[in-house]
């Protein structure tokens, strides 16, 4: 090239450019794949055992690369690291060593199609207070000579207050919460407060002037101020580094909390110290944290690693020596130095990794050793016992309920929606009763299930757990369990420290191993059947798995695993289970059929010792002790409740759940022109309901209303058993059709009403059983009644919460009676007949 210099150097420039372009290229593409794999969909997630779930993704969507940190959004307080990805699922594990707290809740997030993972941004815990001290906050001048008086966008607070100067103005519009702003009219001594500043003040009479709160200087703690709504005030300390958390002040909603709402003044701090408010008024934080779920070991530095061997090998003090050695030889191949990629293998990182290596090395070591495990189990016990006894009015009742959902402030808004009815529990720690209602809570819950065979979807294709053969496409998945055989023996179970892999049948001779970040080919050959059982030997460059199909499970594959160069040699065995979700269980192959469940049935509780003002705002005051324990049952979609009044017992807390949250069915609401077609109609059985529209001022319309809440919600839970056995369920507002209530009230005009008012007046507030039509489907004859009417309760009688559960118990028995009924009404005509005259 030197030789030819006029077209040379254009060259070696031209290669310079198209090799700088291409690896340019390159590493953007790289940069495109990693950002795509710390962030993708998923469409289902299962509970696997008590720390671990699977979380599958839709075919060709990303994985979590193995030992990432992730959250799902839909359930964003809890943090899990991926075990193992691959075949479409990932095994996202824990870090607590209790259950995770989710309860039946991840099983059912695949209702609504699932939703989104992303890599570990940090979350938030609540905390009563500010992390804004009161020197931080200072008040400077929107305009010193005008007022914001009628500007728009901007909300007057509390009554004009008049009397007082300027400082006594700022003082109590700090005071005030969610107050932002005064105007202060100095001739007047006349003071506005405002929810924000406004943008242009324009008001200059009577020595006007406008002022506004903001944060003092960066360097006292305070970052940011700014108006936010809630869901993008958290995304935005996410994205701050410095930033620690958010305070603001007043109340922001449960729904709020959950959707783009109304924004508020919201402060950022680069601190994490919570101060109580001053003066009054009410603030609120949220602290970032890494992971703020409980952890059925204790807090503190004496509790974590190196202090506490178990908790370097990610155990509780409970383990046994099998989980011991297992967990140690799990970590210890991921965390070996000799594990880390060439482009991770930075200084830093070998120093981290060596010091992780010698911390699970050292903790093994002394666990090894009975007696230095015993005094390490006394000293942890002694200290644990310390630990509890300081949180014993705090302490949760299901720290170890895995059927149970913990709910807390920060958590309950987002959880609420994901069901169409939460039976739950609010409990004092300390409480008698409230542990006996937590047995049959867990009674209720593992007997009564989310729901999913009321759900209504019918798969596509039938299962194939059971088939005894392996074929292409094939994928299993399950555990390896090292330098023992017990995984090969019919029925055996999977246990902590086990390896997570998966399978996947590439061909009749040949199968993919995914395990521990590693995808390792293998041959596959399967012997000719024994009798009814195949035999099948998938072989490696290093080791060779021998199993056979479970005789008691179907679906599961177990053997042994022995080194090439020693076949006959077992030294490991593994289980491996059939995963047919894709084929039979994706929830978009369903037909929905209608009137059938969208929504799952789930169970949860909230500890009114650990977060007494949370309970206070929900109506269980944890300083009123003779209210608990109290379980509801919450129906999120129709904003309401009912409370369970019966004994701590299993069997009735299982009775209250199961009616409570039937699926409901129509009740028909009823008009003139509806009766007037119904009368010239064959001859039909109704259950009415009379209602009206009151006034505020009427206490008869306060009854009327609070039997609304309750008679509504169990008509409509019952309607389709009594419709079942020939009874039509309705409603009739009295207000709007008169004319019909008179009709179905005392209809012979013959006597009296409830209320002692004359025959004949619109009756309101009760249920009555109407027969209506004629026997030909002809008009009714002149004058005469064009129903049969009969009341079935006096209103008056059902004052009061115990009245109304008296009413639900009634309706639900006829309900039940119908039900068993029906059977012999579907036989013939005047078998019916005579069943509606029992009912």
């Amino acid at each position: 090239l030197g030789q030819t210099p006029s077209w040379g150097m254009p060259l070696c420039l031209c290669i310079v450019v198209l090799y700088s372009v291409l690896l340019r290229a390159a590493v953007g593409e790289q940069s495109a794949d990693e950002a795509q794999a710390s962030a993708g969909p998923y469409v289902a997630v299962e509970r696997m055992d008590m720390r671990r779930i699977l979380m599958r993704v839709p075919e060709n969507a990303p994985l979590p690369p193995a030992d990432e940190e992730v959250m799902l959004d839909q359930i964003e307080q809890w943090k899990w690291r991926v075990e193992m990805a691959a075949a479409g699922a990932a095994v996202l594990v824990t870090s607590s060593q209790c259950p995770h707290g989710l309860g039946l809740l991840p099983s059912t997030l695949a209702w609504k199609g699932g939703g989104h993972w992303r890599k570990w941004p940090g979350t938030f815990e609540y905390s009563t207070g500010s992390l804004i001290s009161g020197s931080r906050l200072k008040w400077s001048a929107i305009h010193e000579s005008q007022a914001c008086q009628g500007a728009s966008g901007i909300k007057i607070l509390g009554e004009e207050m008049k009397g007082t100067d300027l400082e006594g103005c700022q003082k109590k519009c700090g005071e005030t919460a969610g107050c932002e702003a005064v105007d202060y009219y100095k001739k007047t001594q006349w003071c506005i407060m405002y929810d924000r500043p406004c943008l242009a003040p324009d008001k200059s009479h009577d020595g006007a002037s406008s002022w506004k709160l903001q944060l003092g200087p960066e360097g006292e703690g305070a970052l940011h101020a700014d108006f936010f709504t809630f869901l993008d005030a958290k995304r935005y300390c996410q994205e701050l580094d410095a930033c620690r958390g958010f305070s603001y002040s007043g109340t922001w909603s449960d729904q709020d909390r959950i959707a783009p709402g109304v924004p508020r003044k919201v402060y950022f701090a680069r601190g994490s110290t919570v101060m109580p408010a001053k003066g009054g008024q009410k603030w609120y934080s949220y602290l970032t944290k890494d992971n703020p779920r409980a952890n059925c070991n204790p807090e503190g530095a004496q509790f974590d690693c190196p202090a506490n061997p178990y908790a370097c090998l990610g155990l509780s003090i409970d383990a046994d020596e099998h989980a011991i050695k297992q967990a140690y030889r799990a970590l210890g191949k991921q965390l070996h130095p000799d594990k880390l990629k060439k482009a991770q293998r930075t200084k830093e990182a070998v120093k981290q990794a060596e010091e992780a290596f010698r911390d699970i090395s050292e903790s093994h070591e002394a666990l090894r050793d009975p007696g230095k495990r015993r005094q390490i189990d006394q000293k942890l016990r002694q200290l644990r016992k310390q630990w509890e006894e300081q949180r014993a009015s705090v302490q949760d009742l299901y720290i170890k309920e895995p059927l149970v959902t913990s709910l807390e402030p920060e958590s309950y808004p987002g959880l609420i929606p994901h069901a169409q009815e939460w039976l739950v529990h609010f409990f004092l720690p300390q409480n008698d009763d409230c542990k006996q209602t937590k047995i049959a809570m867990a009674r209720a819950a593992a007997d009564l299930g989310t729901g999913e065979a009321e759900r209504g979807i019918a798969a596509a294709g039938g299962a194939s757990a059971g088939r005894r053969t392996l074929s292409e496409g094939d994928i299993f998945r399950g555990v390896i369990r090292e330098k023992s055989l017990a995984l090969r023996t019919d029925g055996a179970g999977i246990a902590e420290g086990d390896t997570h892999i998966a399978l996947l049948v590439l061909s009749t001779s040949k199968v993919k191993l995914f395990i521990l970040g590693e995808e390792l080919e293998m041959t596959l050959s399967v012997d000719q059947p024994q009798g009814n059982e195949h035999r099948l030997s998938m072989e490696g460059k290093e080791r060779v798995f021998n199993g056979r199909f479970d005789r008691t499970q179907p679906g599961w594959l177990r053997g042994t695993i022995a080194e090439v160069s020693r076949r006959d040699h077992d030294v490991s065995s593994f289980a491996l289970k059939r995963d047919d979700w894709w084929r039979d269980h994706h929830f978009s192959n369903g037909t929905l059929i209608p009137g059938m469940r969208t929504k799952p049935r789930l169970y949860g509780a909230v500890n009114c010792g650990r977060f007494p003002d949370f309970c206070k705002r929900k109506g269980a005051d944890p300083s009123v002790p003779k209210r608990f324990p109290q379980v509801r049952m919450l129906f999120p979609d129709e904003v309401r409740f009912e409370i369970y009044r019966g004994r701590p017992l299993g069997r009735e807390v299982f009775a209250f759940a199961r009616e409570a949250s039937r699926a409901p069915g129509e009740v028909q609401a009823l008009n003139s022109t509806d009766l007037q077609t119904m009368q010239t109609a064959l001859p039909s059985l109704w259950l009415l309901y009379l209602q009206r529209e009151g006034s505020s001022s009427s206490k008869s319309s306060s009854l009327d209303c609070q039997l609304c809440r309750s008679v509504l919600p169990v008509l409509r839970r019952t309607a389709p058993r009594l419709r079942a056995a020939g009874l039509q369920i309705g409603s009739v507002n009295c207000t709007a059709h008169a004319s019909a209530c008179r009709s179905f009230t005392n209809a012979d005009g013959t006597e009296d009403d409830a209320d002692g008012l004359p025959a004949g007046t619109p009756e309101w507030g009760t249920l009555r059983l109407v027969e209506v039509g004629s026997p030909g489907g002809d008009p009714p004859a002149p004058g005469g009644p064009p129903v049969r009417s009969f009341a079935l309760w006096d209103q008056q009688l059902l004052v009061g919460d115990a009245g109304q559960s008296v009413l639900i118990s009634a309706v639900e028995a006829a309900a039940s009676m119908a039900e068993l009924m029906l059977p012999r009404t579907a036989e013939n005509i005047a078998q019916r007949s005579s069943a509606k005259a029992e009912l």
